[in-house]
């Protein structure tokens, strides 16, 4: 009997163990061996640093050492031809910004030695991503994949793996190329430039103030910080010059690669990734002669194709990347928009592809589904309210993006068009003669004629040149647009001028860019009705109209309405600064956004100065929340409206008298009642004695403020003789 017992024992206690043996989970090896997938073990020396330690590092400084090893399921066939494990000594440290913040942590491995892993190149440098927002595991292979199909340069080569990390199963990963310079990788030399556009960190900022990091070379010399960042500035400033090309004459794909461009915005407009030309941007551009900038290598999909609440990105109709930053600017050009629908079509079976039955999103989920991943980390957890709630199973996931995809392809093909429609054709380069005569002598009855932007640009490299025009007259006939001049840079901050300008009620249209760039230098003379438009993006002081207004400056009739900013100095709606002393500012306005970042911003100067007169001026109330606001007696809009059709004409004598104007010098601001006053040119020759002439042989009636208008000899009546004193002006 008590063998018995004793035998009946053994098997309970047998039975027991078992029990306990089958409760245990499965071991990392185990898990990471389900999906029949490459496995990355990371062997880490923790006596040379923990993983806690690496795992609590956002800025990714501190390091673990250890050994990579590559080890392949039986049969295993890898899509780049090499079919090899490896091992080897490493060391590790976290990458990633965001992604950093989940409980998966991405790497970046640095092999001790360059190794080809299955066939990806060899290289020391290999990224492992977490795909943790993820859940389908795939989005980020699958537009690598499909920007080399669409024959993007250096798209990064990926492969699923299951990675086990002392012990730990940390789950699925693609094993990835890391963007770099080099003979595998971004192969430009090891001097080409490599920038990435990654948020605010900035090795330097572009002309609209767009942070750059530049990532080779490393670290860059100032010159050659200088020169990139210049580069890049002239292909910035043309994609968004009305006619598409810059200061230099050069349009935009004349220093980018057109058809990278286009790709590339299909690409990313396809997949409605939240980050799109905010983030992960990346241009390279060797240092060969002639060679041109490309956008890409592309990079950080995991947010793509629906999977993001953020902006509507899991919306699958709506344009996203084309109102964003270049592409908002690229997507006017009627040329680049022709190229994008035609290559949409031919692209546009490699996107059916995908999504088909059978198709490419089928094969890898095939394989995915089978990993442990989801026994590591829960379908159902949320790295954020940022992306779109979990779909329940890995199943429900791969429809979901499956249906966003096909959808939204469906979508552009035919909605691409609307752009296309709507944009314009590119401007004919205009060439400027800076060194030409200006039509006219200069004198009040002979004035310098300014008839064309070519003109205006002559008189700018006159003033560059050191003539003040101290004395002289110039008037100017036409409106003119800066942007399309080849050379025309504004008219800096060393210039001056001290003569007589006369705008007629007409415009000047510019684009302009750098360091206190502006239309008119240090103002000691007259500048009289005449509007600027447009946009101006400065890194030091600068005004919309004028840099500095100097003592005896007279700004009278003028407005501007400009999109201006600046990083550092002073910023103005009519000029940055005036100086100590008597300097008028009269019946002007301000109708653009000025952006100050650091340095005071005022609504009409920036830093008014003792003895400034600022007489019936105002500032449209468009000016960003914290700006500083000074303009000595500048009305609001409500009050400039109200008081501008009346008051502004009856101070016409008090202008004769106080500034020494003929009446006959002055325009007059028109549209009162609507959105912005702009000025009216003067009417001249037979058009205006025309008007008079029918007012005094009583078949006209005109308003008693243009009366007082055109009462040349005040006698309270328009009469033939008034008319032929205007003929004569």
């Amino acid at each position: 009997m008590r063998a018995n017992y004793f035998h009946l024992f053994l098997s309970c206690a047998a039975l027991c163990m078992m029990a306990i043996i089958f409760s245990v989970p499965a071991n990392a090896e185990t898990q990471a061996e389900k999906a029949n997938l490459p496995i990355v073990t990371l062997t880490i020396d923790e006596s040379r640093g923990t993983i806690s330690a690496m795992n609590a590092d956002p800025e990714h400084d501190t390091k673990c050492y250890g050994t990579f090893s590559l080890t392949l399921p039986d049969g295993y066939q890898s899509e780049y031809g090499r079919s090899e494990g490896y091992e080897g000594t490493m060391s590790i440290r976290g990458r990633g910004s965001s992604s950093w913040g989940w409980p998966k942590k991405p790497y970046q491995v640095n092999l001790d030695s360059k190794a080809d892993l299955l066939g990806m190149g060899a290289a020391k440098k290999w990224t492992l991503i977490a795909n943790y927002a993820d859940r389908t595991l795939m989005r980020n292979k699958l537009l690598y994949d499909l920007a080399d199909a669409f024959g993007l340069p250096y798209s990064a080569k990926s492969v699923f793996v299951e990675v086990v990390m002392n012990g730990e199963y940390l789950g699925n990963y693609i094993l990835c190329e890391k963007v770099e310079v080099g003979t595998n990788r971004v192969d430009i030399g090891d001097d080409g430039f490599l920038i990435e556009k990654n948020g605010d960190a900035a090795s330097f900022r572009s002309s609209l103030n767009y942070a750059y990091e530049i990532n080779n070379p490393d670290p860059p010399t100032l010159e050659e910080t200088a020169a990139i960042r210049d580069y890049y500035n002239s292909f910035e400033q043309a994609v968004f010059a009305d006619g598409f090309y810059n200061t230099q004459g050069q349009y935009y794909d004349d220093l980018a690669d057109f058809d990278t461009l286009v790709n590339y915005f299909i690409l990313t407009e396809l997949s409605k990734e939240v980050d799109v030309m905010h983030k992960s941007v990346y241009f390279y551009k060797s240092r060969e002669e002639g060679s041109k900038l490309f956008i890409g290598p592309v990079w950080d999909f995991d947010r793509s194709l629906g999977n993001s609440a953020v902006n509507n990105c899991n919306v699958p109709d709506g344009f996203y990347a084309a109102d964003r930053y270049l592409w908002s600017g690229i997507c006017r050009d009627r040329k680049f928009m022709d190229a994008v629908v035609k290559r949409y079509e031919e692209v546009y079976p490699l996107i059916q592809e995908l999504y088909q039955t059978g198709g490419t999103i089928d094969t890898y989920s095939a394989i995915l589904r089978k990993s442990a991943n989801f026994e590591k980390w829960d379908i159902m957890e949320s790295p954020g309210s940022a992306i779109t709630p979990s779909q329940g199973s890995y199943e429900n996931e791969i429809a979901y993006m499956k249906t966003f995809l096909k959808t939204r392809a469906e979508w552009l093909r035919t909605n691409l068009r609307t752009l296309q429609e709507k944009a314009v054709d590119r401007g004919e380069v205009v060439v400027p003669k800076p060194d030409a005569e200006l039509s006219g002598s200069g004198t009040k009855s002979d004035p310098y004629l300014i008839r064309n932007s070519a003109d205006f640009a002559a008189f700018t490299s006159k003033m560059l040149a050191g003539n003040a025009f101290a004395g002289k007259y110039l008037r100017q006939t036409a409106s003119v647009d800066m942007t399309t001049v080849i050379g025309y840079s504004g008219a800096g901050g060393s210039a001056s001028f001290s003569g007589y300008y006369d705008g007629g009620g007409h415009t000047i249209h510019v684009s302009l860019s750098g360091s206190d760039q502006c239309v008119f230098p240090y103002v000691s003379g007259t500048i009289i009705n005449l509007g600027v438009t447009g946009k101006i993006t400065n890194t030091s002081h600068t005004g919309a109209l004028a840099r500095s207004l100097r003592v005896d400056s007279k700004i009278i009739n003028c407005y501007t309405d400009v999109d201006a900013s600046t990083t550092s100095g002073t910023l103005g709606g009519i000029a940055a600064s005036c100086a100590t002393g008597e300097c008028w500012l009269v019946n002007c306005y301000a109708a653009g956004t000025l952006n100050g970042i650091s340095g005071r911003t005022g609504a009409l100067l920036g830093n008014p100065r003792e003895g400034i007169i600022v007489d019936n001026c105002y500032y449209s109330n468009r000016l960003p929340a914290g700006s500083e606001l000074n303009g000595g007696t500048a009305l609001s809009d409500s009050q400039m409206r109200t008081l501008l059709a009346d008051y502004l004409n009856r101070r016409h004598s008090a202008l004769s008298d106080l500034y020494g104007f003929e009446q006959v010098d002055l325009c007059r601001f028109t549209g009162t009642g609507s959105s912005y006053p702009v000025l009216e040119p003067r009417e001249t020759g037979s058009k205006l004695a025309g008007r008079i002439l029918s007012y005094a042989s009583g078949q006209d009636r005109i308003a008693p403020e243009e009366i007082a208008y055109y009462d040349y000899n005040h006698s309270g009546s328009i009469s033939a003789v008034d008319a032929l004193i205007a003929l004569m002006n």
